[in-house]
């Protein structure tokens, strides 16, 4: 009978996991940067390990950071599961330069990334962009994070305060 419950118990929290297919994607934030000016590249990998994946040779780009982002969501019993390598890269020089594809391989064959295009622009004025981070939505949006442009005021320092002492009464017994 202990044994027909665990059985039972066991069966009740399985998940059912479908076989999902492999992909592999590449993103960039932009793809005409101004010099001096780095931009982020992205690498996801879904349903598949990332133990496979090896980081690519950026010839004509200084790397600034590296992460990496895992997800794995549930839904219905299906389970899917990603991998994004993020790159923060600086330009060494202006002109038209690629990013080289990458390859991974799965059960099901090689997978590859196509080779993406980045124009390096002249900057004379010396303007800076900011990088478009598109992952790190988190579905949320500004809900929990409100942006506020009103400068809050310095607080002005107070005395402390001293506490008075409350008589007691002494019973003698």
């Amino acid at each position: 009978m202990k044994n027909i419950v665990i059985l039972l118990l066991a069966l009740l929290f399985t998940v059912n996991v479908n076989a999902q297919d492999a992909k592999l994607s590449v993103s960039v934030d932009r793809e005409n940067v101004l010099m001096g000016n780095p931009f982020q590249v992205s690498f996801t990998l879904e349903n598949m390990s990332s133990k496979k994946f090896e980081t690519p040779i950026f010839n004509d780009f200084d790397i600034i950071s590296t992460s990496q982002s895992s997800q794995t969501s549930i839904i219905n019993g299906d389970m899917t599961q990603s991998t994004t390598f993020t790159y923060i890269l600086a330009p060494r020089n202006e002109g038209t330069f690629y990013i080289d594809p990458i390859s991974v391989e799965t059960k099901d064959g090689v997978l590859e990334t196509k080779p993406l295009e980045i124009t390096i622009l002249a900057n004379p004025d010396g303007a800076k962009e900011e990088i478009n981070r598109k992952n790190d939505d988190d579905g949320f949006g500004d809900f929990f994070f409100f942006k506020n442009d009103t400068p809050i005021p310095p607080s002005t320092p107070t005395q402390p305060t001293k506490k008075k002492k409350k008589k007691r009464k002494v019973y003698k017994l």
